[in-house]
């Protein structure tokens, strides 16, 4: 009987072993697979996640481009953007953009910008390597704007209806300059004039960049309130376009874009009030030109001096021809 009870005894407890040995190799089997699951989902979400990060990215940086360097051509006077080098890393990218002057026959490295372009948040820009500061000029009690990056001077506009104590007229300077330079002059009109008149007064050659009248009666007003002093140091303020004149499908597509998802930005009334209807009716023949940017040699240029449209002329970048 006791041997009976002890092969039983046994029995159960090789009985309890098997089963215990066959739960742990299930919970193992189980933990496999819910690791398994675990790495898949998290291998297939981190995919998707990663797709979508850097679709988020290219189409940021697609609007980006378009709109925030289109914006930077038409508010700073005869720039160009070269283009942008791309650095990607998990959660960003890095543009990294040459901006130029063309001057004459040569073309001036102007400044870099470096932007950071996440897939879930506004595009963030560092400084650009070169604002620019006044210096006043004792000689001719007027104020030298200078770009901090390459030491050069900055041309300046003077609006037609505004008032100054002093007007520059650096076309002066041109016949006291060395033969082997281009200049870069910037010339502010006494009133607007169309696109038509002003290739009538101007060689096509010498044409950079045209200021377009972005001002608004209550701009123009609040300025000739401020001191005169503030009014000849902010002298670059305004929008234009590079020339020869091209009024591409990109900026018609960015000037919609803004007024649809950007009706309180600054940019898009200035910008709307740049042709004569102030209706944002971009067309050749609507646009009001106050000023433009010319280059050329010195001997060149001096045939535009003391002509009866030009109000104002200021010097801005020279550059060797060789």
């Amino acid at each position: 009987m006791n041997e009976k009870n002890e092969r039983e005894k046994f029995k159960e407890e090789l009985d309890l072993a098997v089963f215990n040995k066959t739960v742990k190799k299930t919970k193992r089997k189980v933990l496999f697979r819910h690791i398994l699951i675990s790495v898949i989902v998290t291998v297939v979400v981190g995919f998707g996640f990663k797709l979508t990060s850097d679709w988020l990215i290219q189409y940021r940086i697609n609007k980006w481009y378009e709109e925030e360097l289109f914006l930077t051509v038409i508010r700073e006077p005869n720039v160009q953007v070269t283009g942008a080098n791309y650095t990607y890393d998990a959660f960003k990218a890095t543009a990294r953009t040459l901006v130029t002057k063309k001057v004459g026959g040569r073309i001036i490295p102007w400044d870099k910008i470096e932007t950071y372009i996440y897939p879930f948040r506004d595009p963030r820009a560092k400084d650009p390597s070169g604002g620019n500061f006044g210096t006043y000029n004792e000689d001719t009690k007027q104020w030298d704007m200078i770009h901090e990056a390459t030491g050069k001077r900055v041309a300046g506009f003077f609006h037609p209806d505004i008032m100054y104590e002093n007007l520059p007229n650096n076309m002066n300077l041109l016949s006291k300059m060395r033969k082997d330079q281009y200049i870069e002059m910037a010339i502010s009109f006494d009133q607007a004039y169309t696109l038509k008149e002003v290739e009538n007064f101007f060689q096509k050659k010498h044409l950079n960049w045209l200021w377009l009248n972005s001002f608004s009666k209550d701009r123009i007003k609040a300025e000739n309130e401020t001191n005169s002093m503030l009014r000849e140091i902010s002298t670059t303020t305004g929008y234009g376009i590079p020339y020869p004149i091209e009024l591409s499908d990109t900026i018609i597509r960015t000037l919609q874009s803004w007024k649809k998802l950007q009706p309180d930005n600054p940019a898009v009334s200035s910008l709307l009030n740049i042709t004569n209807d102030k209706k944002g009716n971009l067309k050749t023949e609507n646009l009001e030109i106050i000023g433009v940017i010319i280059s050329g040699e010195p001997s060149e240029l001096l045939q535009y001096k003391d002509q009866p449209f030009v109000r104002a002329s200021s010097l801005g970048a020279t550059v060797d021809k060789y």
